[in-house]
């Protein structure tokens, strides 16, 4: 249904950009394959954190978000 909205909506290339991208696949199929193994923990923008009391700030960060 969708699908054909699209069609009719061709000639509106403004609206028509802005709702194509659903006709992309759904997430799960982006990436076929085994998902890598990663055994640290990653945590982006805590090298960011610089200054007094750092390390125990990005301890704390750290552990309150191995909890979640």
């Amino acid at each position: 249904m969708i699908f054909k909205f699209l069609e009719n909506i061709k000639n509106d290339t403004k609206l028509y950009n802005y709702l194509k991208t659903v006709e992309a696949p759904p997430d799960k199929y982006i990436y076929d394959g085994t998902p890598p193994e990663r055994v640290e923990n990653i945590i982006f923008g805590l090298k960011e954190i610089s200054g007094s009391g750092a390390t125990r700030l990005k301890a704390i960060v750290t552990t309150l978000l191995t909890l979640i």
